[in-house]
């Protein structure tokens, strides 16, 4: 389950693409640091006349995540049924788990461990609001790391100015105070 919430954030087109991914086909090891994902246009959330263009392409280097990787296909993956989908289906052998599915999973899978509901799109969005308020170049890394077209996407992901505001709020009320002082109650 970990690896879904993984690939979940990674991937732009989270729980659609999650679906899509099949061992050997749409995911594969290059080297013992090296993952390829390699989705077809088809397969990804966009207009009808583009399902024709580009695949989504990325080499991660990431040793962790390749070993991870490696042993749920060696250890877990084959419970399941002997087919390509990284993340199958219980009730259909062959087939790959549904989106709404994943939705699902990601949503009892933090309800569980953080007492919170969160679907799988919304991890990506915590990605981009810590990569907007905390990485060198805010909206730009945000735009690089989560794949987005247009680098004004990244303005829904910044919130620190307010934060920023808020920090010297606090350190302003915290210079204007004087020695404590005990109240007789």
């Amino acid at each position: 389950n970990g690896l879904i919430l993984v690939l979940g954030t990674a991937l732009p087109q989270r729980a659609r693409a999650i679906a899509a991914l099949e061992a050997g086909t749409t995911l594969w090891f290059e080297q013992p640091d090296r993952l390829h994902v390699l989705i077809p246009a088809r397969m990804l959330k966009r207009r009808e006349d583009q399902k024709a263009g580009d695949p989504f392409d990325i080499v991660w280097h990431n040793a962790r995540l390749v070993a991870a990787l490696e042993e749920y296909y060696r250890c877990y993956r084959p419970l399941f049924d002997d087919g390509t989908c990284v993340f199958p289906s219980v009730h259909a052998p062959g087939q790959s788990i549904s989106e709404n599915r994943i939705g699902l999973l990601s949503a009892e899978i933090t309800e569980k461990e953080l007492g919170v509901r969160i679907p799988i799109h919304r991890l990506r969005d915590n990605v981009g609001t810590d990569a907007a308020e905390h990485l060198t170049g805010g909206r730009l890394a945000t735009k690089a790391l989560l794949d987005h077209a247009d680098i004004g996407t990244g303005d829904h992901y910044d919130h620190s100015t307010g934060a920023k505001a808020a920090a010297e709020f606090g350190n302003f009320i915290d210079s204007r105070r004087t020695r404590p002082t005990d109240l007789a109650l």
